[in-house]
């Protein structure tokens, strides 16, 4: 039997309002709703060296899904994090659907939770034994919880990242295959130096925040860094973004050899090729790889 990698990218265009005063953060319904919608295939199937196998669009009758800015996947078992603390986990049916839909929030995190800016939930990693990590913005702050966000473990706001933009922190964080975790700004720098500020931890940033090393990430002109993760060979794949008005984006996606990060580095991409028309483009925040039977999706 042979596998073929599949690139998933999931994520919703952010309209997003921001709450104060005594008004709650919105939460999921009590009813979990989700469906995997198929997108109509692209006249154009490859750019540079991506290839469009399927696609798919996310629908709900609840209001509030949408805003993903995370995503992780472990086989066939997908979790979904929005921007306000809020997850869904589903499984992808052999049809493509999606089975076993759950709603829920995370149980604890940044401040008191009562508004957005203390669940601004960005990136995401789920290990093989199911625990999770997730980076927030405006905290700056690496959180960890037991499998399924059951309960919150540890938490650290690691000093490296303190000086880092309200709206430029740990837009991606991702684990490396020798465990060593890696934090990318969305738009902070560090001083006097080109490129995007990043982290490479040298253990679990919400263990050892200290044990981390400076580096930079130079993104394609006008790009931003949206997400990474880590491909079976241990390369990992850049997720880049580029915003223009009105409301239009571009994706870009690059592999990053993990030999390339090391401390005080200026890191470059290879770019494997550009979500662009006429393949659907929308703000795309997440990206995870994953194996799979491709005879299963026919």
């Amino acid at each position: 039997m042979w596998v073929r990698t599949i690139f998933v990218i999931v994520a919703v265009l952010l309209l997003g309002t921001s709450y104060a005063g005594p008004t709650r953060l919105p939460l999921f319904g009590p009813v979990p709703t989700l469906r995997l919608v198929a997108e109509a295939a692209p006249t154009i199937r490859t750019s540079g060296r991506l290839t469009w196998l399927a696609g798919a669009r996310i629908e709900s009758d609840d209001p509030l899904v949408g805003g993903f800015s995370a995503l992780a996947a472990r086989g066939r078992h997908f979790t979904l994090l929005n921007d306000g603390g809020n997850f869904v986990r589903f499984d992808l049916g052999a049809g493509g659907g999606a089975r076993g839909v759950r709603f829920g929030e995370l149980p604890d995190g940044p401040g008191t939770g009562w508004e957005k800016r203390d669940r601004d939930s960005e990136s995401l990693i789920v290990g093989e034994d199911g625990t999770m990590w997730v980076g927030f913005e405006r905290a700056n702050a690496v959180w960890r919880y037991a499998p399924g966000f059951a309960r919150a473990e540890a938490w650290a706001r690691p000093p490296t990242m303190r000086r880092w933009d309200a709206n430029g922190g740990p837009e991606s964080l991702v684990r490396l295959r020798d465990g060593r975790f890696v934090a990318f700004s969305e738009e902070s720098r560090w001083r006097g130096q080109p490129g995007l500020a990043a982290v490479l931890f040298a253990g679990d940033p919400a263990e050892a925040p200290r044990l981390a090393a400076r580096f930079s990430y130079l993104p394609a002109p006008g790009f931003a860094v949206a997400d990474a993760a880590t491909l079976p060979n241990g390369d990992l794949i850049v997720l880049e973004r580029r915003w223009l008005l009105p409301l239009r984006f571009r994706s870009r996606l690059a592999l990053v050899k993990p030999g390339a990060l090391k401390p005080g580095a200026l890191v470059r991409g290879i770019e494997l090729g550009r979500i662009v028309a006429p393949w659907p483009t929308e703000n795309y925040e997440g990206v995870v790889a994953t194996r799979d039977d491709p005879a299963e999706f026919d």
